[in-house]
């Protein structure tokens, strides 16, 4: 399943991949792996360190001399993993 959300918590809370993408146009900038087990608890520790890496990467993907991801897969390859 895909979900598009602009809530970092809701992301970290219920995705295993979190998908960054880059501004005017989109472009894939950036996937984290959210290895947490369930249920997820909001205060720990680990939790807060990957919805940093989301932020963090969500801050990278808005600096343009900052290149996009490296394409590892060619066109309409990407939504199947």
């Amino acid at each position: 399943m895909i979900l598009v959300t602009h809530d970092v918590d809701e992301a970290v809370v219920l995705a295993d991949r979190v998908l960054v993408m880059r501004p005017r146009p989109g472009r894939l900038f950036d996937q984290i792996e959210i290895n947490l087990g369930r249920p997820r608890d909001r205060n720990s520790p680990l939790f807060e360190n990957f919805k940093r890496s989301v932020l963090t990467s969500f801050d990278r993907s808005l600096d343009r001399s900052v290149p996009d991801r490296d394409a590892t897969q060619g066109p309409g390859q990407a939504l199947w993993w």
